[in-house]
């Protein structure tokens, strides 16, 4: 494979990594648009719904390191399948619940996918991109949190007047298993390693010994195609995101209905 021709699919991989990734924050932000719905649907306190929001972001926040183990066991592309699979079920069976702790355990279950997504989509980038061009590909990757935000709160309300708040969580379903399917087709290993490494080894592991002496390495090592070990800081990056959204989010203890 020419260098020309891997970066273009390298491009084409950031894009399906940006689909991918916009699953997460619609799945976390759908909740806020309908809101005042779900609290007169389920008979919530404001305390209450606040959970619907500090639960996913807990639950991302304990999952982060071992997130990084199991990115470590599996790899990306089973761990990517395992982050949308669960915003698609956790979606599907928010759609179905007929009770409010149904409700919020469907959250739990999206914040498992939205703790991996946050992981593993770094990790492709790092993968599929030279130190020289990972810059913009991660600056390009960011847009998909707050194109998720603007997904989220510009459709539901289009949604609500036909579907209810239900199909804002079908159309968070909809939206990830068409992700998933992209993903699957066209995320794969890159085929092609610098000749200092040795196939099958920084690509696909999660060097533990250090989060801190992982990200600066990464930022140091300018080696062709090399990630270093950006992989061990993800895991710490996606607790420092999910650590602001739960401080965001946790109702207050005193409030009353």
């Amino acid at each position: 494979m020419t260098s020309n021709s891997r970066t273009g699919s390298s491009w084409f991989v950031l894009f399906i990594i940006f689909l991918f990734s916009v699953a997460a924050p619609l799945a976390q932000f759908k909740v806020p648009p309908v809101m005042p719905i779900l609290m007169e649907t389920f008979s919530l306190s404001a305390g209450k719904a606040g959970l619907l929001m500090s639960t996913l972001a807990l639950t991302g926040l304990i999952l982060a390191l071992p997130g990084g183990l199991i990115f470590q066991r599996l790899g990306f592309q089973a761990t990517g399948l395992i982050a949308i699979l669960a915003i698609i079920a956790g979606a599907a069976m928010g759609a179905l619940s007929s009770d409010f702790g149904m409700l919020l355990t469907s959250r739990f279950i999206e914040g498992i996918g939205l703790s991996l997504t946050t992981i593993v989509a770094p990790a492709v980038i790092a993968m599929r991109f030279t130190p020289q061009t990972r810059g913009k590909a991660m600056g390009i990757w960011c847009g998909s949190v707050p194109m998720g935000w603007l997904l989220a709160f510009s459709i539901a309300p289009l949604l609500l007047g036909r579907w209810s708040w239900q199909g804002v969580w079908w159309l968070c379903a909809i939206y990830s298993l068409l992700a998933a399917l992209f993903y699957f087709l066209f995320v794969r290993p890159v085929q092609e390693v610098a000749p200092s490494e040795t196939p099958g080894t920084e690509h696909e592991k999660l060097d533990t010994r250090g989060l801190t002496c992982g990200l600066l390495e990464s930022l140091t090592d300018r080696r062709p195609g090399r990630p270093g070990r950006l992989e061990s800081a993800l895991p710490l990056m996606s607790a420092h995101h999910d650590m602001r959204m739960f401080l965001l989010w946790v109702p207050p203890l005193r409030v009353r209905r």
